[in-house]
C-alpha cells in the first residue's frame, strides 16, 4: 500500500553479510516480512535481516542492510534464491529502495548498487510500490511507468504498460513520455499508477485505481481489463492464490475522493463479486491454497483466516486463536500490532511468517502447529535498558503510517517522579508528555506514550529529540524521527 509517492527509485543488490544478533533480528520494528520455506527475511526501521533457518530459533541472522533504516515497505517477494524489496528510506528524501537479498551468495559482505535508466525524466514517475516473483523472473509494479520485469541478471529490463504492447528500457524519456501520452489520448494520460500486483498459479495480476489488468508472463501478452472501473472505485490491493489461476482478493476504495470506505473483493473466473461485510477489511492479506485467505484486520490489527467456498465464506481460525497462540510464546499477554502476513505452502506444510510492532511470529509448520494450538515461535530484538536513565529509548523511534506512536522505555534505580519533554530539531520545545508522574523503580515500556501530535494537530515530519527527568535529577536523551503527515 502506498505511503508516500517518490520520483524515482535506486536498486540495492545486497549478499553474503556477517551474522549479529543470535536468536534475534536487528529491531523488534518489523515492517514487512517474506517467508519461503525455511528461508526468511525481514525488513524493519533499523534494516534488512535474513535468515535460510527459520525453524532454529537459536540461529544467526544476518543483517544485508543497516543503518537509519527504513519509513515503511510497500511489497516484498521471494524466488530465485532472493528476497526483494519496495522500501520508503527513512529520511524520506531520497527515492525508493529496490533491496534484493541474495540469499545463495556466501562470503564477504558486499553492497552493490545501480540506478535505473527508468529514473531520469522527471515526466515519468517511477516509484517502485508492489513486486512478484513468476516466470523465473521478478515484476516490480511502478507508479505511472508500468510494469518492470527483472530478470536473475537485472540486464533485461523491460516495462509493460497494462493493455499496450511491451516497451523496452532505456529508451529516449520524450519518446517515451509522448508515446504513453499518445497511446492514451494526445496529451491526456490517465492515472496509470500501478497500485500493487501479485503472482498467482501462472499468471500476474496487477490493480491500478483504473481497473484489475493480467499479464501472461509466457509470452508477456496482457489480457484484456477484467474489471475497468467506473470513478466509484479504486483498486489499491491484491492477493492471488498460489493453486488456482484465475482467483484473487482485491481491496478498493468505494468512491474514491469522497469517502475512505475499504471493501475486500473476489475475482474469479471473470466475475467480480464484493465479499460478505462479515469478512475484516483487511490491513494486509496474503491468499493460500484452496481458497484460504489470512487477513489482518485494518482497525484490530489481528489476524484471521477465512476460506472461500462455492462464493460463501467462513471462518477457518478466529483472531482469538492466533493472539492466544502469541500469548504463549511469550508466557504473557502481547499487545504487539500485526503489521503483515507471509505465507509458503509446499507439499508437506505451510510456513506463515507475521510482522509487528514487537518482532516476528512464526510457524514452519502451521497446518499441524494451528490444529494442535501450538505457540508460535517469536523472535525480536532484546534492548539493553541502561539502568537509572543511563539508556532510554522510543519504541518504535519512527514514527509513520505503519506506526502512529511510540512508548518510551526506560529504567529507574528508584521511586521516582517522571516528567518527559520533546524537542525540535532545534532544541525548542514542542511538548510535554507526562509532567512528575510517580513511577516504581524497575523497567517502564508502556507508561508514557506519544503519537506524534501537540493539541491534536501531527507536528512536522522531521527529527525530534526527547528528554526523561526525575525528580532526583536524573536525565535520559533520545531521538525520534517523525516521517508521517
Amino acid at each position: 500500500m502506498s505511503l508516500t509517492r517518490l520520483s524515482s527509485f535506486a536498486v540495492f543488490v545486497v549478499a553474503g553479510v556477517a551474522a549479529v544478533f543470535a536468536g534475534e533480528i536487528n529491531s523488534p520494528n518489523v515492517l514487512l516480512g517474506r517467508v519461503h520455506g525455511d528461508t526468511a527475511c525481514i525488513i524493519t526501521t533499523k534494516g534488512v535481516d535474513w535468515t535460510k533457518n527459520l525453524s532454529d530459533t537459536t540461529v544467526d541472522w544476518t543483517t544485508a542492510v543497516s543503518g537509519d533504516g527504513y519509513a515503511g515497505a510497500y511489497s516484498g517477494a521471494a524466488g530465485l534464491g532472493k528476497i526483494i524489496f519496495c522500501a520508503v528510506p527513512a529520511d524520506l528524501h531520497t527515492p525508493s529502495d529496490l533491496l534484493i537479498v541474495d540469499t545463495t551468495f556466501v562470503g564477504k559482505d558486499t553492497v552493490t548498487t545501480f540506478s535505473s535508466d527508468l529514473a531520469k525524466h522527471d515526466s515519468i514517475d517511477v516509484n517502485a510500490v508492489a513486486v512478484a516473483e513468476i516466470g523465473n523472473a521478478f515484476w516490480v509494479g511502478c507508479s505511472s511507468a508500468g510494469v518492470l520485469r527483472l530478470d536473475s541478471t537485472y540486464a533485461n529490463q523491460s516495462v509493460f504498460e497494462p493493455g499496450f504492447d511491451k516497451r523496452t528500457w532505456p529508451a529516449s524519456d520524450d519518446s517515451v513520455a509522448k508515446s504513453l501520452d499518445s497511446a492514451k489520448g494526445a496529451g491526456k494520460r490517465i492515472s496509470s499508477q500501478i497500485n500493487m500486483l501479485t503472482a498467482g498459479a501462472k499468471r500476474l495480476f496487477v490493480v491500478r485505481n483504473d481497473g484489475l489488468f493480467i499479464l501472461n508472463p509466457a509470452d508477456t501478452t496482457w489480457e484484456h481489463p477484467v474489471i475497468k472501473n467506473k470513478t466509484t472505485m479504486a483498486m489499491i490491493d491484491v492477493s492471488a492464490s498460489p493453486d488456482k489461476d484465475s482467483l484473487c482478493y482485491v481491496l478498493a476504495i468505494d468512491n474514491p475522493g469522497k469517502s475512505d470506505s475499504a471493501h475486500l473483493y473476489k475475482y474469479e473466473s471473470g466475475n467480480l463479486s464484493a465479499v460478505s461485510a462479515s469478512v475484516p477489511v483487511p490491513r494486509a492479506m496474503a491468499a493460500g491454497s484452496n481458497g484460504s485467505l489470512y487477513i489482518v484486520d485494518e482497525t484490530s490489527s489481528e489476524l484471521s483466516r477465512w476460506r472461500n467456498n462455492a462464493g460463501a465464506f467462513s471462518e477457518l481460525d478466529g483472531e482469538a486463536t492466533y493472539r492466544d497462540r502469541m500469548i504463549s510464546a511469550l508466557g504473557q499477554v502481547s499487545h504487539a500490532k500485526i503489521t503483515d502476513v507471509s505465507v509458503s505452502e509446499s507439499k508437506s506444510d505451510t510456513a506463515l511468517l507475521l510482522s509487528s510492532e514487537d518482532g516476528i511470529w512464526f510457524s514452519t509448520n502451521e497446518n499441524t502447529d494451528c490444529k494442535a494450538g501450538k505457540h508460535f515461535h517469536h523472535i525480536t530484538h532484546k534492548v539493553n535498558v541502561g539502568s537509572d536513565l543511563s539508556n532510554v529509548f522510543a519504541q518504535p523511534s519512527i514514527l509513520n503510517l505503519e506506526y502512529p506512536s511510540c512508548k518510551f522505555v526506560y529504567n529507574l534505580g528508584s521511586d521516582a517522579d517522571v516528567t518527559i519533554d520533546i524537542f525540535d530539531y532545534n532544541m525548542d520545545h514542542v511538548t510535554r508528555i507526562t509532567n512528575k508522574s510517580h513511577r516504581q523503580a524497575g523497567d517502564h515500556s508502556g507508561d508514557d506514550v506519544w503519537d506524534g501530535t501537540v493539541g491534536g494537530r501531527t507536528v512536522s515530519p522531521g527529527v525530534y529529540y526527547f528528554v526523561v527527568s526525575t525528580n532526583h535529577g536524573k536525565r535520559g536523551f533520545g531521538k525520534i524521527i517523525v516521517a508521517k503527515n
